[in-house]
């Protein structure tokens, strides 16, 4: 077996290399910490500003924009039928029992008609802004 000599550094060689590598990170640090006092001395006097002037210009440029017109449902996608689930013994219709001998019959009575309180008169008004066109105004409702 052969014998793997090392020198020992000496004192001062340690001293030194101990005290180079704490200047390393001595600057590091300091590096870093000008870093942040730049940055903090930035923040309120430049960057703050900015932000405000941007989020105005964004708030101005909102405001005067118009609004998109919503697109009308007739000219959205198109309508699907769905088509209803096959019949089957959990679905069949079941017939109703046929009344006792001697009951009264049932009377089938119609849904009641709409009145002319209940009923909603809706005002479609599909010219387009400017136009010469009056609106619609549905009978006994007064014209503006």
């Amino acid at each position: 077996m052969t014998a793997v000599t090392q020198s020992i550094p000496d004192s001062e060689t340690l001293r030194r290399a101990a005290l180079a590598a704490s200047w390393r990170r001595s600057q590091g640090v300091a590096r870093r910490r000008l870093w942040w006092r730049w940055t903090l001395w930035l923040l309120p006097r430049v960057l703050v500003p900015l932000g405000a002037v941007a989020a105005l210009a964004w708030a101005a440029m909102r405001w005067t924009q118009p609004a998109p017109a919503p697109e009308p449902a007739h000219l959205g996608r198109p309508r699907t039928i769905e088509r209803p689930p096959a019949a089957d013994a959990r679905n069949a219709v079941r017939p109703e029992p046929a009344p006792a001998a001697g009951s009264a019959p049932a009377i089938a009575t119609a849904p009641p008609s709409p009145s002319a309180s209940t009923t909603i008169l809706l005002r479609l008004d599909l010219a387009p802004t400017g136009s010469a066109t009056p609106p619609i105004n549905p009978p006994g409702d007064k014209p503006r």
